[in-house]
């Protein structure tokens, strides 16, 4: 299995950019939305501050590399890759798709806190291109 660990490096650099911007698969708005999200809370407010706001994080990258290990102790690794792919799909239908080249692309997943509701934004980056894959509103 290749590795899917995401360049933090990388990710961090494209969200710095003044002029980062995402295009949205669905309505445009939440592109609004979460552009002025980051550029008010990621570049103007120290990282401190963010810890709980704004994360980039490798979540499921990580309880899959838990649940191969777990399950390559039995000899059962494929079926943990399995229920991996399954739980992928199940989030965002796009979450395992690659590119033409077979890279997979990097996520970012923020979360997006109001006074009375918050937002879960998963963010598809491949390179310097930025797409919205899936946003769920609480």
């Amino acid at each position: 299995m290749r590795d899917r660990k995401i360049k933090d490096g990388l990710v961090k650099t494209i969200l710095r950019r003044q002029t980062w911007s995402l295009r949205c698969t669905k309505d445009a708005i939440y592109g609004d939305v979460i552009n002025m999200y980051i550029n008010e809370a990621f570049l103007k407010k120290p990282h401190k501050q963010l810890h709980n706001m704004f994360y980039v994080n490798t979540f499921w990258f990580t309880k899959a590399n838990e649940l191969v290990a777990k399950y390559d102790k039995t000899n059962h690794a494929e079926e943990a890759m399995i229920k991996i792919t399954r739980l992928w799909k199940s989030i965002c239908p796009e979450l395992h798709d690659e590119d033409m080249q077979g890279n997979l692309p990097t996520w970012i997943f923020v979360p997006i806190h109001g006074k009375n509701h918050w937002s879960f934004a998963i963010i598809r980056l491949y390179n310097d291109d930025a797409w919205l894959a899936h946003l769920d509103s609480f």
